[in-house]
C-alpha cells in the first residue's frame, strides 16, 4: 500500500470547520486555562495556478492563513509573499503529512522535525492512520523547547503542543481537535458548534469591547462577541430584567484576541436579558431579547 493510499488528502474544502480545545499551562507562575478555537475554511483562491484555502484562524498560525495540499508530495504549504524558500516561491512548508517513520522534514527557517510515530490513533470512535511529527532543541540549564503535531487520515491536524521545560518550570500551549464538520459530515463533540467560547481572531484588538449579540431578538441561540486587548481575567455573565444573575458563561483567563460565546437559552423564558463582560479594567453590559 502506498503512502497516498494510507494518509490520503488533507480535508480542504470551503465550509469545513475544525474545533480545537486550546489549553495554556504555566507552572511558574501557576496558571491553567482553556478556550475553544473554531477554524473555518472561509473561501478558496487560485494564485499562480495553485489553489489555496483560507482559514479564519489556525493553530499557531497567522490569521487568514492560506493553505494548500500538494497531492503529489503530501506536503501542506502556506502562502506568504515575504518568503522565497529553496524549492518554493512565496510558500512555506507547513508539514509533510505523508512522512514515513524517521523521515526528517526540513523547513524554510532551517529548523527540522522528524516523524517519530505512525501508530494508528482512535479518533471519534474509529481507528485512523496517523503521522506524529516532532522537533526539539536543547539549551543551557536544562532548557528544552519542543513542538509536536499529529495528523490523522481524513481529518488533518488533530493535535499540536508547543512549549518549553527548564529548571524554572514548564509551559505549553496545546490544541486538541474536539469536533469538526468535514464535507457536510459532523464528527466528535458537536455541542461546541452550538454553545461555548471560541476564539474568532488572534489579531490583538486596540481596546476592550463587548458587541451587540446576533441575532437579536433570538431563539434559542445567540452569539456574543467581544474583544480582549491583553491577557487578563474575564467574566461573562447573564442577568434577567430584575438584575438577578442567572448564568455564568465564562470565568477564567484569556489571551488577547477576539472571542465569541454562543449562548444556548433553551431553558430560559421569553424576555429581556442582560449580558455583562467584566475584567480587572473594564465592564460593559448589553441587552438581548429572547422570543420563543
Amino acid at each position: 500500500m502506498t503512502q497516498i493510499n494510507i494518509m490520503g488528502s488533507y480535508p480542504l474544502q470551503v465550509g469545513n470547520v475544525f474545533v480545537f480545545l486550546k489549553s495554556n499551562y504555566n507552572s511558574s507562575p501557576p496558571s491553567n486555562d482553556s478556550s475553544y478555537l473554531r477554524c473555518i475554511i472561509t473561501n478558496d483562491t487560485v494564485i499562480s495556478s495553485k489553489r489555496y484555502f483560507r482559514f479564519n484562524i489556525f493553530p499557531l498560525s497567522n490569521p487568514n492563513v492560506l493553505l494548500r495540499f500538494d497531492s503529489l508530495s503530501g506536503r501542506l504549504l502556506d502562502y506568504d509573499t515575504t518568503l522565497n524558500c529553496s524549492n518554493y516561491i512565496h510558500e512555506r512548508l507547513f508539514d509533510s503529512v505523508w512522512a514515513a517513520i524517521s523521515n526528517v522534514v526540513r523547513y524554510c527557517n532551517n529548523y527540522k522535525n522528524y516523524c517519530r510515530d505512525t501508530t494508528p490513533v482512535i479518533l471519534f470512535g474509529q481507528s485512523n492512520y496517523s503521522r506524529n511529527l516532532h522537533w526539539s532543541v536543547s539549551g543551557p540549564m536544562g532548557f528544552v523547547a519542543y513542538d509536536g503535531r499529529i495528523y490523522a487520515k481524513g481529518f488533518g491536524l488533530i493535535f499540536q503542543e508547543t512549549g518549553s521545560r527548564s529548571i524554572s518550570g514548564t509551559q505549553f500551549t496545546r490544541y486538541s481537535l474536539k469536533g469538526c464538520l468535514i464535507n457536510g459530515q459532523l464528527y466528535g463533540d458537536t455541542v461546541n458548534y452550538l454553545v461555548g467560547l471560541i476564539q474568532t481572531n488572534s489579531i490583538i484588538p486596540n481596546q476592550f469591547k463587548l458587541y451587540s449579540n446576533y441575532p437579536n431578538p433570538f431563539n434559542p441561540i445567540t452569539h456574543i462577541p467581544f474583544d480582549i486587548p491583553e491577557r487578563t481575567f474575564v467574566l461573562l455573565e447573564i442577568y434577567n430584567v430584575t438584575g438577578q444573575k442567572i448564568e455564568t458563561l465564562f470565568n477564567g483567563n484569556l489571551d488577547a484576541g477576539s472571542y465569541e460565546f454562543k449562548w444556548k437559552a433553551v431553558t430560559n423564558c421569553s424576555g429581556i436579558y442582560f449580558y455583562r463582560l467584566t475584567t480587572k479594567e473594564f465592564m460593559q453590559t448589553q441587552k438581548a431579547i429572547l422570543i420563543k
